[in-house]
């Protein structure tokens, strides 16, 4: 069934957007035939509201290529009248509508969508939470996190005939969709009551639709681990002209691409309008999150809040910067015992201070077995270069030097340019002199 099911999804969101042969989409619908009823499904998307009632009976076909096709086709329209359709049948009898629901919910793209699927995660049937935990990969928000990781251990179904459990995949594809994403939001007014009540800033970024400039940025930029991980840290907001005017006005921005940085009382703190690189909008951004690094006002507001994670961070990077390892460690493993599932994004990036600082510290094992596992529990981990470096440096400082330049290789292969590539290079170099010389003698 679950084959069937992702063929069927993967399907129709392949199918063209317009008709091949009949003129009437209408007519369509009565076919006997599964396909050209699904593909009437899609033409009718373009008509927008008005084919909203033809497609809601739909959503019951009798074939499942049809249902999923309504319900994209009705996820393609959107609308209030779409969403009310699909937040009622969340509650249906049929497991079947409430998938369907799940799944078209995620494609409309609400801010509301995670409060609203999160809850099929405990449905009874694993094909319901299976969508659940495919739309919350869609939908990319870090909250999803906290909720998938558990699933991703522990669901129960099990299917014989693929041997594996397909939920818990689900959950564990959408983690890792979550993790490699900025996770914009486009609710402005959302975003903002979410920063006031988790402290976190807001990063906005203003664009217009068919601005090459904007399209040009987003390519070299948003693409970048390093910038991703880092706007992780911010409620990040993605602001169309086209769909938030208002916003472009109220913070007289007139040339895109453009960013703006706010406190979460909503105090502009940094604006950049066109394009940087990446490593400068990086920097940009680090400036904003950190601000002046204060060990005596960053520990006040450890002991104010000990949740507050962003200031362990902060301390501990203070500490980093001095050399006082054993000062940074226990801050560090509180940032992971308190999230374990990287909500808030600090989690990849503490445990990978831990194993550099155990490198650092001469225990070149414990360095090892920190930094392959941080690699293979976040593959999108945004500082993946320098985690490969001391990976590969630790393997060797063990024993292990075949893996080690192994390591180092795959290291310059994927980051073929900057500083640990380099550094790579250098020390691979090294490595076939002494081998040579080995040879030779």
């Amino acid at each position: 069934m679950i084959r069937i099911f992702i063929a069927a999804i993967l399907f129709i969101m392949a199918l063209p957007a317009a008709g091949r042969s009949e003129p009437d989409p209408r007519q369509r619908l009565a076919s006997d035939d599964p396909a050209v009823r699904s593909e009437a499904c899609l033409v009718l998307a373009e008509e927008g509201e008005t084919a909203v009632d033809l497609l809601i009976p739909l959503l019951r076909d009798r074939s499942m290529l049809v249902r999923h096709s309504a319900a994209l086709a009705l996820a393609r329209i959107g609308g209030e009248k779409v969403r009310a359709v699909f937040k009622d049948n969340l509650d249906s009898s049929s497991y079947d509508l409430r998938r369907s629901a799940a799944l078209g919910l995620a494609l409309t793209g609400e801010e509301e969508t995670f409060a609203l699927i999160s809850p099929l995660l405990d449905d009874d049937s694993w094909e319901v939470r299976w969508a659940a935990a495919f739309a919350l990969g869609e939908i990319r928000d870090r909250r999803a996190l906290a909720l998938l990781g558990p699933l991703a251990e522990s669901d129960p179904h099990y299917d014989a005939n693929r041997g594996e459990h397909p939920v818990r995949e689900a959950a564990r594809r959408s983690m890792r969709k979550i993790e490699g994403s900025v996770g914009w939001r486009k609710d402005y007014g959302k975003a903002r009551e979410a920063s006031a009540g988790d402290g976190r800033p807001l990063f906005l970024y203003f664009r217009k639709t068919g601005s090459p400039a904007a399209s040009r940025f987003e390519a070299a930029v948003f693409g970048e681990e390093m910038v991703v991980d880092t706007a992780q840290r911010f409620r990040a907001v993605w602001l169309d002209h086209g769909r938030s005017p208002e916003a472009f006005e109220k913070y007289r921005v007139g040339k895109v691409p453009a960013v703006l940085f706010l406190t979460p009382e909503g105090e502009v703190r940094g604006r950049i309008e066109g394009a940087l690189g990446p490593r400068e909008l990086r920097e940009e951004m680090l400036k904003r999150l950190e601000g002046e690094k204060n060990v005596r006002r960053l520990t006040a507001r450890r002991r104010d809040d000990p949740s507050d994670l962003e200031a362990a961070w902060q301390l501990a990077e203070i500490y980093m910067e001095r050399g006082q390892w054993p000062r940074a460690l226990p801050l560090l493993d509180a940032i992971v015992e308190a999230d374990p599932y990287n909500v808030s994004s600090l989690v990849d990036n503490a445990r990978f201070a831990r194993g550099y600082i155990r490198g650092m510290m001469g225990d070149y094992r414990e360095s090892y077995r920190l930094l392959d596992r941080l690699l293979r529990d976040f593959p999108e981990f945004g500082n993946r270069a320098q985690a490969l470096y001391c990976l590969g440096l630790s393997a060797l400082r063990i024993g292990r030097a075949e893996e080690g330049s192994d390591i180092l290789r795959r290291l310059i292969e994927e980051y073929p340019s900057g500083e640990p590539a380099a550094a790579a290079g250098v020390i691979l170099d090294q490595i076939e002199r002494r081998m040579d010389s080995a040879d030779s003698g």
